[in-house]
């Protein structure tokens, strides 16, 4: 959004300054998509970190960015690394790409969701051999604690996640890496 005369604009998204445009007023939805777009989200993976030792290296998928940054920023501040993806089948094909410790992964999500994710995530790799699976969700109902466990997930944290919450849960998934550490996975 500019009150730049229009030449200045094209020439400046021409450059690759400017990644977007909007005209006012824009709807809170068209803001929505196009921050995402812009911020990139789930389109390139960053390079591979070694990881600490006693560091996790953990991966969050959800596709609402402001959890994504919530999660990201909560991980770091525990002294984990981090990749973020935007649905379940971002995240199954990440957890075919790296070695993660524990997936951070919201169960209503586009594409595929958190269950679907976390089903073939179990059909492909045997506990022990995959991730350890932790839910998030801001449904609280009856049986929805256990429709997560029965699909595949380790464990289930109901939005807003609490840092003892999650602090707890990544403690669990340590004895996951150890065990692929020890098959030599």
């Amino acid at each position: 959004m500019s009150s730049t005369p229009a030449a200045a604009e094209a020439a400046a998204a021409d450059s690759g300054v400017i990644q977007a445009m909007l005209t006012k007023p824009v709807p809170p939805r068209t803001l929505h998509d196009v921050l995402i777009q812009v911020g990139g989200r789930g389109a390139r993976q960053e390079e591979a970190q070694v990881v600490e030792p006693g560091a996790l290296r953990v991966l969050v998928a959800d596709d609402n960015a402001l959890n994504q940054n919530l999660l990201k920023r909560l991980v770091v501040k525990l002294g984990h690394t981090v990749d973020v993806v935007a649905n379940g089948r971002e995240a199954v094909q990440a957890v075919a790409q790296q070695p993660y410790d524990a997936v951070l992964m919201d169960v209503l999500m586009p594409e595929m969701d958190g269950l679907a994710a976390a089903e073939a995530i179990c059909r492909r790799w045997p506990r022990g051999n995959r991730p350890r699976l932790i839910a998030l969700t801001a449904m609280a109902g009856p049986g929805d604690q256990e429709r997560c466990l029965r699909a595949g997930f380790d464990d289930y944290m109901s939005k807003p996640v609490r840092m003892e919450d999650l602090t707890e849960s990544l403690k669990s998934a340590v004895g996951y890496r150890t065990i692929k550490e020890r098959s030599g996975l």
